[in-house]
């Protein structure tokens, strides 16, 4: 957070970027970072629905192979 507020100022200071243009870029950065948080937990949720529906497919298909033999 101290990295991003020291780079306002320099923004600011040395290259005329205004404060608000500033504050957008931060909000941006913001919102990848709570992005890839809240991704990366829904992704897990996918993961292993996909895996328990595989291994319930798995489970049906011996069961019926069991049963014609």
């Amino acid at each position: 957070m101290a990295y991003l507020e020291k780079g306002c100022t320099l923004m600011s200071t040395y290259a005329a970027v205004p404060a608000q243009l500033i504050d957008i870029i931060q909000a941006i950065i913001f919102l990848f970072f709570a992005a890839d948080q809240f991704l990366s937990k829904y992704r897990q949720r996918l993961v292993v629905k996909s895996a328990e529906e595989e291994l319930r497919e798995k489970q049906v298909g011996a069961i019926v192979e069991g049963s014609v033999k």
